[in-house]
């Protein structure tokens, strides 16, 4: 361990590990409508911003390598869609209604894929969506008011199966924005973080979550997993049945699979989830699509209306029914806006609180 000029802790590159070269596809987002979409980085800014990324990761012997830049111009509704979702949350755009309409063919298949917008609003400055292509979105304008170079760094830990730090505090790479964060050129990662991803790096992808189906309620979870009541949870000291979930909540607290977990710690990492779930469900938060950006995408005669087939995929079928109050197949802006008022949801899909 040695400390670097930011005064921040690195570990050094493994002299055993093999270096690993990650193809990324840079996707500059273009506009004529929309100044927050209109990406403004140059060719020159993108290779100093990969710079500094590959700084952070050369612990992890992990090199991000450009594989080409492009143009790519986004539909005149779906930037003023996003547009307009700024205007009514300016802490963070709908990045939805943009990722829908990339198209799927441009994409890099054997690699990642960063897309760079102008703005993503004032509270956000990158993010990864892991479903259903594994995209990373980066804004060249951040929260401080230009681009940070470790902003792209942590999406793309994010893209290598790294969940924001429950333990490292000491402006950890994947620490989340609050106290503690400084804005320093190079951050650390620990040991085990650089143990995930190059796991996940050696699949050449991103990483995308699975669903895995919790053996007991969280009071006795701790209990039922410690199967050797050491007080410690391991993968190996349980049946294979629960291995994987056991190793991927081990991802969650940032340890590797091999490793361990206290039950002090699992305690620490439930509450800490239970606060984000909390904060999910607070005022203000976006939990859905615009109104507007579902119809620029599926009202594909712009008649105003979407059919059941059209709103599949982005609108439930029971909410559908909600909304479909003359029982015709087809439900308008209005239909929807009315339904989401009565959970408390405006046309933005931002929860107000009132209902």
């Amino acid at each position: 361990m040695v400390l670097a000029s930011s005064g921040a802790e690195e570990t050094q590159p493994s002299t055993k590990s093999e270096k690993i070269t990650l193809p990324v596809r840079v996707f500059l987002v273009k506009s004529k409508v929309s100044e927050k979409v209109h990406c403004t980085m140059t060719e020159e800014d993108l290779v100093a911003c990969f710079k500094i990324v590959n700084e952070n990761w050369a612990p992890a012997n992990i090199e991000w390598s450009v594989e080409s830049i492009r143009e790519m111009p986004i539909p005149t509704d779906a930037a003023r869609a996003y547009q307009k979702s700024l205007e009514t949350n300016p802490r963070r755009g709908d990045m939805k209604v943009l990722v829908d309409s990339f198209p799927n063919d441009q994409r890099l298949t054997k690699g990642f894929n960063v897309f760079i917008v102008e703005s993503m609003g004032k509270g956000a400055g990158g993010v990864f969506r892991p479903k259903p292509h594994g995209d990373v979105i980066y804004a060249h304008q951040s929260p401080r008011g230009y681009a940070v170079p470790a902003i792209l760094a942590h999406e793309l830990g994010h893209a290598l199966s790294l969940p924001h730090t429950v333990f490292e505090k000491n402006n950890n790479l994947m620490m989340g924005a609050g106290p503690g964060r400084k804005p320093t050129r190079v951050k650390p990662l620990t040991p085990s973080q650089i143990e995930l991803a190059r796991a996940q790096a050696k699949q050449g992808k991103p990483f995308e979550p699975k669903p895995y189906n919790r053996p007991a309620p969280n009071k006795q979870l701790f209990t039922m997993l410690d199967t050797n009541g050491d007080g410690k949870l391991t993968a190996t000291e349980n049946k294979p049945a629960h291995q994987p979930f056991v190793r991927n909540l081990l991802r969650q607290a940032s340890r590797a699979p091999h490793e361990s977990l206290t039950q002090e710690e699992f305690r620490l990492m439930q509450t800490q989830h239970q606060r984000s779930r909390q904060r999910a469900k607070g005022r203000g938060q976006r939990i859905g699509a615009s109104v507007d950006s579902i119809f620029a995408k599926n009202d594909k005669n712009q008649d105003g209306k979407l059919s059941r087939e059209e709103a599949k995929g982005q609108i439930p079928a029971r909410n559908f029914d909600m909304s479909d109050k003359d029982n015709d197949g087809f439900i308008t802006k209005e239909d929807i806006i009315a339904t989401r008022k009565r959970f408390g949801i405006d046309a933005d899909g931002v929860r107000t609180g009132r209902r």
